[in-house]
């Protein structure tokens, strides 16, 4: 169709004046421009709908996406809501099982408090009666001293009798309070063993699941830590989150802060110990980090206060001079032959030695050495204006916690 219409035309500008010619070319002209701008503006539209369409598939593309992140949000939500509700219903499970056994304790503790309520009782009756039986003696020979008379030989031997019922009027005094005291030390025993046992669950408890305490095979007593002190330690690490940490005592402390240290990379966690072979066995049984550092300090004996000589370690005060700690177990050096004072080496280092929010915990504090530290340590932070909380946690063995008021909570717990 187009070559017949420019064959006429062709024709035309032929036959055509030339006035008509001019214009035809000028309406040529006119027609190759509107041609042209149509073809551009075709172009243009093509274009735009290239990249219409380019970019329609770009954001269906981003929907699909979307979509599919939602979707795997939405599956990852429910798979954390199930995860949260079954860790709910096995904490409120724990709880449970931990009054129940808190509970049943308790019961045996009160009725161990009740037998030995009756035992004290039963001798206290048994105590009178004996009163009242030396009374009666002791009337019986007064009256025998009136009717013999002045008889010097007489009264002599009856003299001699009634010394001899004194005597053994004393005798059973003493047997019966050693018995008393015996009973009353059984019954402090036993209530201790049942505490012991009370917090060896809560202990368990409050360990399941932790992030970060993984190796949970301890071994206390002894000398080693009770469950109380590990159970208090677990809490200050878990929730107080010491960054520097200092410990008296290689043991089964150290199993349970090494291994806080492990899991936190600001974590130094420092250990003195005397004694090099317990050293070296216990590097081969349980492996330490980096971040934990073992300082052996030979013992030495010094005097202090009104004690000639208290084991302490040697150099302890220049080793740490001018370190601050947020967190400080005392279980060393040995104490239980210190009778007036026992693991001293802190005190020569409070309160410089603290850090903003501290922890101090020491260990074996129902003995009299330590008790009368822990007296001296309270001193002297209330002489440098230094707030703090004390807390005490009884088992088999006590524990004594000293910390900032703004995490008092831990004497608490």
């Amino acid at each position: 169709m187009r070559s017949i219409l420019k064959s006429i035309w062709n024709f035309l500008k032929r036959i055509l004046p030339p006035p008509v010619r001019t214009f035809l070319r000028e309406i040529e002209g006119l027609r190759q421009l509107i041609e042209k701008q149509t073809q551009l503006l075709e172009e243009k539209q093509q274009k735009t709908l290239d990249a219409v369409a380019r970019l329609t598939g770009e954001v269906q593309a981003a929907q699909a996406a979307q979509t599919a992140q939602t979707e795997a949000l939405r599956r990852e939500n429910e798979a954390l809501a199930k995860k949260l509700e079954e860790q709910t219903m096995n904490l409120e499970h724990m709880e449970r099982k931990t009054l129940d056994a808190a509970a049943s304790l308790t019961a045996e503790v009160q009725a161990a408090q009740k037998t030995y309520v009756a035992q004290i009782e039963a001798l206290r009756r048994e105590n009178e009666a004996l009163s009242k039986k030396l009374d009666t003696q002791n009337e019986q020979l007064e009256r025998m001293e009136l009717e013999l008379g002045t008889d010097r030989e007489e009264r002599s031997e009856q003299n001699q009798a009634v010394q001899t019922a004194l005597r053994q009027a004393v005798e059973e005094r003493k047997q019966l309070a050693a018995a008393v005291e015996k009973t009353r030390l059984k019954s402090i025993e036993g209530m201790r063993y049942a505490s012991e046992a009370v917090w060896a669950e809560v202990f368990n408890n409050a360990i399941s699941g932790s992030a970060w305490l993984k190796n949970t095979a301890f071994s206390p007593g002894r000398w080693a830590v009770g469950y109380p002190a590990l159970y208090v330690m677990y809490r200050v690490l878990n929730e107080a989150r010491p960054k520097r940490i200092l410990e008296l005592g290689l043991g089964q402390s150290t199993r349970m802060i090494a291994q806080y240290a492990a899991a936190h990379k600001d974590v130094e966690h420092i250990v003195v110990e005397h004694d090099a072979d317990w050293i070296a066995f216990f590097k081969n049984d349980f492996a330490l980090s980096e971040h934990t550092k073992i300082v052996r300090l030979d013992l030495e004996m010094v005097p202090y206060k009104d004690a000639e000589a208290v084991r302490t370690f040697k150099n302890f005060k220049e080793t740490f001079a001018g370190q601050k700690f947020d967190f400080i177990f005392i279980d060393a050096p040995i104490g239980g032959d210190m009778t007036q004072y026992a693991r001293i080496d802190t005190l020569f280092l409070l309160p410089e030695c603290l850090g903003e929010d501290f922890v101090i915990m020491l260990d074996d504090a129902e003995r009299n050495g330590e008790i009368q530290t822990i007296g001296k340590m309270r001193k002297q932070l209330e002489v440098a204006g230094v707030p703090y909380k004390c807390g005490r946690y009884s088992g088999k063995k006590d524990c004594v916690l000293l910390c900032t008021e703004r995490i008092s909570f831990l004497t608490t717990m």
